[in-house]
Parts: C-alpha cells; structure tokens; sequence
C-alpha cells in the first residue's frame, strides 16, 4: 500500500507542476501581447503629438484671425412679395462682426456683463438693409433650408458693402417664422 500512496503523490505533484507551468506560460503570453498593444499605442501617442506639434507652429505662423462679437439685432416683421396673397416673415437675427471691441466687465458679483453696442449710425444703416434684403424675398423663395442659407448669404454680403466700420461676418436667424 505504501507504493500505491507513492505514485498518487508523485501523480499529483505533476499535476501540479503542469498547472504552475501553464499559468507561467499564460502569464508571459498575456504580458507580451500587453506590451505589444501598449508599445504600439505609444508610438501612435508619440505621432500625434508631434503631428499637433506641428500644425500649432504652422497656426502660429498664420495671421491671428479677429475674434467674431455677436450682437443680437432683435425681430423684423416684414411683408413677402406674393401676388395675390399676404405672406409675413418675422426673423429674429443675430449677426457676428469684427471691428467692435468687447466692453471690459467690471467683475463684480451679480453684476450683468456689458452688451456690446454699434455706433448708432451703424446701428441704422444695418437695420435698414435687413428690413430691405427680407422685404424683397416671396414666399416661395424662402421656403427651404437652402434657400434660408442663400438669404445669409445675400444679406451678410449686402452688410459687406456698409460704409461702417464694423463687417458683418456671420449671420444667423434665431428664429424663423413665415405665415
């Protein structure tokens, strides 16, 4: 009996070094393929930096682009060109330009930060041609989204030609409603 009891011990101490020997192997297999993806990763980290590296000496080469001051112009109501019928459009618009400084804000708690503001006279001609380039679209014409993006067009290349100060350099419509 004392052999028998030899042999299963001998038998399971095999066992044991064949599972030891798989978990080792297991171990290595896992941290290789770990270190492969990870190796690869870091070299895809290290070119993007030196990508971004370059394209922020290449921004800073070029000429600083003006920050764009938004300034809500309100509401027009306007008559459409329909024959035959009344057609409205009300249009709430908002327009970006440069050559308005931004007011400085006084910082202090609870108080509303300074509006920016065009000179009065810009104020005027800017409103007059909105209320012109809105009263000269038909219904039809300002039906779809592409004709709306031809409208800002229309109207931010008409605020162009403004012998103002401040260029109009964006346009956009806060709300659009026709009836």
């Amino acid at each position: 009996m004392m052999t028998t009891r030899r042999i299963r011990h001998n038998r399971s101490g095999r066992g044991k070094i064949r599972l030891l020997l798989l978990l080792v192997a297991a171990l290595l297999i896992g941290a290789g393929v770990s270190w492969g993806i990870l190796g690869r990763q870091t070299a895809d980290v290290a070119g993007k930096h030196s990508k971004s590296r370059k394209d922020a000496r290449e921004r800073a080469k070029q000429k600083p682009k003006e920050d764009l001051v938004f300034i809500d112009m309100g509401s027009f109501l306007v008559n459409l060109v329909s024959p035959g019928e009344l057609h409205y459009l009300q249009v709430t618009v908002t327009i970006g330009f440069t050559g308005i400084e931004k007011p400085e804000s006084k910082g202090g708690h609870g108080e509303a930060a300074a509006e920016p503001e065009l000179p009065p006279a810009a104020d005027a001609q800017i409103r007059d041609t909105i209320v012109e380039v809105l009263s000269q679209q038909s219904f039809d014409a300002v039906r779809t989204d592409a004709s709306r993006a031809k409208l800002k067009t229309q109207l931010q290349k008409r605020l162009a030609r403004l012998p103002i100060k401040c260029k109009a350099r964006q346009v956009l419509f806060t709300s659009f409603l026709m009836q």
